[in-house]
């Protein structure tokens, strides 16, 4: 492991114009950020145009930075777990390329990760507003204080309210990602979903007020198509782990799986 206290995580594919802007949104405000960050780009594209664009944004980047480019067939799943597998920093913020943080975000996300307790802290979940393409707001997403759930309340929390969690407004730390074995492939586009079950109910969720991300909601994002009966099989599956858990009691996992 590197003394970074932050990596940036961003799997991308193809979206070149997408990940410009989220690239340029990673950028601290504060000098002393800099020293506690890395960005790590994974790389799914065939073509060389996203090597491109990194390595033109690599030429003001001041902290450390490794690009991979990733074999045919990867698939979008067995990138995320690049990008743990990657990481040298203490926590991981993965950042789809087709997200991007709000300014003065990442200064904020390693105050806080500084200031963590460390032995509780493992997972943190930050705001996030959903946009559309344009950068207009939908949606806020916003805690109404810092405040810890232990793994019951977590689960319950998660399991209650489908938008409890948005992958840009989480950081994990690299070591409790590894502790449960990456995400799950055959999750598919409930991997999300599966990975945050297991989580939280390890190790519950610190939540807290600041909103540092947008999430964009688009026809080509994973969002616009949850509602097949594969993903629903698979959403069904990430409640089984919830249920083998032993978090919750079986009448409240019955309850909230009919909900």
């Amino acid at each position: 492991m590197s003394d970074r206290l932050l990596t940036i995580s961003i799997p991308t594919y193809r979206r070149v114009d997408l990940l410009e802007r989220c690239l340029a949104s990673i950028v601290p405000q504060e000098e002393s950020t800099w020293e506690s960050i890395e960005l790590v780009v994974s790389d799914n594209s065939p073509e060389s145009d996203v090597e491109d664009c990194v390595e033109r944004f690599s030429r003001s980047w001041k902290s450390p930075l490794r690009y991979h480019r990733n074999p045919p067939g990867t698939g979008a799943v067995r990138n995320f777990n690049h990008c743990i597998e990657r990481a040298s920093g203490r926590y991981n913020l993965m950042l789809h390329d087709d997200d991007y943080l709000l300014p003065g975000a990442v200064d904020t996300i390693v105050r806080t990760v500084r200031a963590a307790d460390h032995a509780r802290d493992k997972v943190l979940l930050f705001g996030v507003q959903d946009v559309d393409l344009t950068g207009t707001v939908i949606r806020r997403h916003r805690f109404a204080k810092d405040e810890f759930l232990s793994p019951p309340s977590a689960m319950h929390r998660l399991l209650r309210n489908s938008s409890f969690v948005r992958v840009p407004g989480l950081v994990v730390e690299n070591a409790a990602y590894r502790a449960v074995g990456g995400f799950k492939v055959s999750a598919h586009t409930t991997c999300d979903l599966d990975m945050s079950v297991r989580l939280f109910s390890r190790f519950g969720v610190r939540c807290l007020p600041q909103i540092t991300a947008a999430y964009t909601v688009h026809p080509g994002g994973i969002t616009t198509t949850v509602f097949t009966p594969e993903t629903i099989t698979h959403t069904f599956e990430a409640i089984d782990v919830a249920r083998q858990s032993g978090v919750l009691d079986q009448q409240t996992i019955d309850r909230l799986q009919r909900r």
